[in-house]
Order: C-alpha cells, then sequence, then structure tokens
C-alpha cells in the first residue's frame, strides 16, 4: 500500500464515520422520508465504492472477507440507477451490517500502512520480548566468518539495525573490531550501551543516515527488509556513501518479491524484499562487486544472504 492509497483508506473511513452520523438515532422511516439525510447517505456511499476501486489487489486480499466485487457492483446500481430510484432496504442493510465489517478492515489498513513506515516504533514497544527471543545460536556465523576474513585487524563496522547488540554487534565486538551500532529503538540501544559500553551506540533511523567517517564493512542484517522497496532502493547510495573503498556490505532480503506482514511479540511487522534481480542492479549501479548472492539459506532461517564490496575507483 502506498500513501496514495492511504488517502483511498482515509475517504472510506471519512465516508462511514458520515453515515453513521447521518443514521444516529434514526430509523428507517425517518431515515427514508428525510431526503437530505438519504441523498446524503447515497452520495457517501457512492465515494465509498469508488475509493474501493482504488485500492491495490495486495491490499484487498489481506481482507478476504469483505465482498470487493459486491462492492463495485453496488457502485454502479448508485450510480447509473438512482433516478429509477435504488431500494431504500438494501441501503438500510448495507449500512448496519456491512460498513462496520468494512470499517473496521480499513482502520487495520490504516494502521498497517502507518507501521510500515515506522517499525522501529513497534520494535520499542516490544523491545523485551525482542530481547528475549532473539536467537544467539548464531546461525549467521558462516558468513560473518566469511566477511572477517576480508577485514584488517581493527577494521570499522557499522551495523544498521543493530537491535539491542546481540549476537551481530557481539560477534565483531568479541573479534576487536571497532563497532558502531545504529538502531531506531531507543530501548534497544540503552540495552546495548549497557552489555557494550566501550562501543559507540546511536538511536538513529538508517533511511539516510550519514556520518563523517567510513565504514570497512557495513551490515544490515534483517533490518533492511523493515523498509518499503522505495526506501530500500535509496539505502543503496547510503551503503555507498558509508562504505570505505574497497568496503564489504553484508544484508539479508526475502527470496521473492512482495511485501508481508508478520506477527511478533503482538507487533505485526512489516517485511518488504526486492526481485534478486534488482538488488543485483542496485548493487552494480552503486559501485558494489557481488562477492555472495545465497538464495533462501536453508541453515540460516531461509533469508537470502548477499555480500557486496565495493570497486575501487581508478
Amino acid at each position: 500500500m502506498n500513501k496514495s492509497e492511504l488517502l483511498y483508506v482515509a475517504h472510506i473511513i471519512d465516508a462511514i464515520d458520515a453515515i453513521e452520523e447521518f443514521v444516529k438515532d434514526c430509523d428507517f422511516s425517518r431515515f427514508t422520508n428525510d431526503r437530505m439525510r438519504y441523498d446524503a447517505t447515497v452520495r457517501n456511499l457512492q465515494t465509498i465504492a469508488e475509493a474501493t476501486q482504488k485500492l491495490s489487489p495486495a491490499t484487498k486480499s489481506y481482507y478476504p472477507q469483505i465482498p470487493w466485487q459486491n462492492i463495485s457492483g453496488f457502485r454502479n446500481i448508485l450510480v447509473h440507477d438512482y433516478l429509477e430510484g435504488v431500494d431504500s432496504e438494501i441501503i438500510w442493510s448495507v449500512i448496519f451490517k456491512e460498513l462496520p465489517v468494512l470499517k473496521s478492515c480499513m482502520l487495520l489498513a490504516r494502521e498497517r500502512i502507518t507501521n510500515k513506515h515506522n517499525v522501529y516504533e513497534s520494535y520499542e514497544r516490544i523491545a523485551d520480548w525482542f530481547d528475549k527471543h532473539r536467537s544467539r545460536d548464531l546461525f549467521e556465523k558462516p558468513y560473518l566468518e566469511m566477511v572477517v576474513s576480508y577485514l584488517k585487524s581493527g577494521a570499522k563496522v557499522l551495523d544498521l539495525g543493530c537491535g539491542m547488540g546481540e549476537p551481530i554487534a557481539q560477534y565483531f565486538i568479541e573479534q576487536g573490531f571497532d563497532v558502531t551500532g545504529v538502531d531506531g529503538s531507543t530501548k534497544l540501544i540503552e540495552l546495548a550501551e549497557l552489555r557494550f559500553p566501550k562501543s559507540k551506540f546511536i538511536v538513529a533511523d538508517m533511511r539516510g543516515f550519514f556520518l563523517h567517517e567510513k565504514f570497512d564493512l557495513v551490515i544490515a542484517w534483517h533490518s533492511l527488509f523493515h523498509l518499503t522497496q522505495e526506501e530500500q532502493r535509496k539505502m543503496f547510495k547510503t551503503f555507498a556513501l558509508l562504505a570505505n573503498e574497497s568496503g564489504l556490505l553484508l544484508f539479508t532480503s526475502d527470496a521473492n518479491e512482495g511485501e508481508i506482514w508478520t506477527n511478533n511479540g503482538g507487533e505485526n511487522l512489516y517485511h518488504a524484499s526486492l526481485s534478486i534481480d534488482e538488488y543485483k542492479s542496485l548493487l552494480v549501479n552503486n559501485g558494489f562487486q557481488i562477492i555472495i548472492n545465497k538464495v533462501a539459506d536453508k541453515k540460516c532461517g531461509d533469508a537470502t544472504v548477499w555480500v557486496a564490496r565495493k570497486e575501487k575507483i581508478y
């Protein structure tokens, strides 16, 4: 769902709110005999029906309980058969049987799009749960060891989306590297600072993040995929700006293009991925040479793992 789609969701909610006011403390007889009230209701029903036609198939698929085709057909009836008269009992039934369900779904959709752009706020609410449930088994270790083989002693590492610093930042700290961690959750950063007081941790949004220093390794492990597809595309320029000449980039994605939400600690967390081909193009176009592209690694929680190296400019 994009921002323009959110406007249509808002139109639907506003129109339903208006209809609820029109029929408040009103019986069927009064409703049908009050021409202004009746006409205003029909106009708002038209708005609802037209706005639903602007929603994407992906958004509609999240709410199969809504008869989307019937709403579209109802819109045609309201527009084309209005002069001949629309069955008032059908309108009355729609108001009290169908609109409450639609409103509930659109409120969820509005919440979904809001969370989509600020996943770090959800992590702030589930910080304790995430700290407890995030695996420390270090199934990521083969990839971490591989990038370490490219690094010099004391190399500078930037972990974007570091959480509480465990286990990714911790691994590099224990290897003696100069680690900087970045996360949007204040609570998670406070935990990281408490556990690794000698390292630097910053509360910040990774989107457009910039420091006046460059890093030998930039990591976005299980964090890049919390950004929208368009935000991810922009991040590759950020990666290039933050990486040293010949610097490494380590990140994860999904194997398939699309977006999903998953329940984590009671919070609906947004995930998105571009296609494998588009990630390859973004890396190349931003000056990176692909070293590893392991798609859906079963030993790594089905993550698609990427390792790339910034090419030298001669």
